[in-house]
This record gives C-alpha cells, sequence and structure tokens, in this order.
C-alpha cells in the first residue's frame, strides 16, 4: 500500500487527532529544551526573540490563507462539475421522449442503472476500490447506452432524433 493510498484510506478525524498531537508534544518538546537551555546559561534567557516568533506566525498564517484558498476553490470546482454531471444527464433523460416506445424504454433503464452507479460513485468517499468499482461500472454502462444509440441512429431515417440526443449523450459520458 503506498502511502498516498494509505493517506487517503485514513480518517480525516484521525488525521486531525494525531497531527494535533504531535504540535502539542512537539511544543512540549521545545518548551523543556528551552527551559534547559536557561537553567545550563541565565544569559541566554534575557535574549529577545520577537522578530523570529513574528516571522514564524505570519508564515503559518500564509500557509493557512493558501491552504483555506485552494481548498475552497478545489470545492467549488467539483460542486460545479457535479452540477453540470447533473444537467446533463437530465437533458439525455429528456431527450429520449423524442424516441419511440420501446427505444425510450430500453434508454431510460439503462440511463437509471447508470444514475445508481454514478450516485454510489458519490458515496464511497474515500474508498479507493469502491470508487473505482464504481466509475467503471458506470463507464460500462454509458458505453452500453452509446452502443444502444449508435445502432439506433444507423436504422433510423430520421436524423432530428439522434442529432438532438447524441451530443447531449457525448456530453454527459464526458463529464
Amino acid at each position: 500500500m503506498t502511502n498516498l493510498t494509505l493517506l487517503q484510506s485514513t480518517s480525516t478525524l484521525l488525521v486531525a487527532i494525531i497531527i494535533f498531537a504531535a504540535i502539542i508534544g512537539l511544543y512540549l518538546f521545545g518548551h523543556r529544551l528551552r527551559i534547559r537551555v536557561i537553567r545550563n546559561n541565565p544569559d541566554q534567557s534575557k535574549s529577545e526573540h520577537g522578530p523570529i516568533n513574528g516571522t514564524l506566525l505570519a508564515l503559518l498564517g500564509l500557509l493557512l490563507a493558501f491552504t483555506f484558498s485552494m481548498s475552497n476553490s478545489r470545492y467549488d470546482s467539483r460542486r460545479q462539475l457535479v452540477i453540470e454531471e447533473a444537467n446533463d444527464i437530465g437533458t439525455v433523460i429528456l431527450r429520449t421522449d423524442i424516441y419511440p416506445d420501446s427505444m425510450r424504454q430500453l434508454l431510460r433503464e439503462n440511463l437509471k442503472e447508470y444514475v445508481e452507479a454514478r450516485i454510489a460513485f458519490y458515496q464511497a468517499g474515500m474508498d479507493v476500490e469502491k470508487v473505482t468499482e464504481h466509475y467503471l461500472h458506470a463507464d460500462a454502462i454509458g458505453k452500453k447506452i452509446w452502443s444502444i444509440t449508435a445502432h439506433y441512429a444507423k436504422s433510423d431515417n430520421i436524423t432530428t432524433r439522434t442529432s438532438e440526443l447524441i451530443p447531449a449523450l457525448n456530453a454527459m459520458i464526458d463529464i
């Protein structure tokens, strides 16, 4: 198991607790080390560390600002992609209405299965194996829907139906 996979499969709460404990532990270690230095050299206690502390706090603030900025933009991008994917799927479902009943029913059954696979993909969370499994399942269903649509497009004389559905289906699969 790689380090990245280990970190991804570890609970966020557990990582936060470990980091918090490490910060407290290192703070206590530094405090005891500073007391030991002062005992051994009393003149050292009068030295001024204000500028160093200020610089380190400013650096920490800058690091936190960049971290929150990046996480916020990533959240917004992901949210926008989910909305775009839902819109593309909705468009495909609505455009199946222009097909004959037998074709519409076949497409809608597969689209329902596709939506369920995509929901399972998002609900898998950080479990890499489940995410991969649901992604591949949804991809296989998307290819099946594409195959059904392409086969019907070859046999249908009315190009309006396929010219409406195929771009929406392509956008749904691409997202």
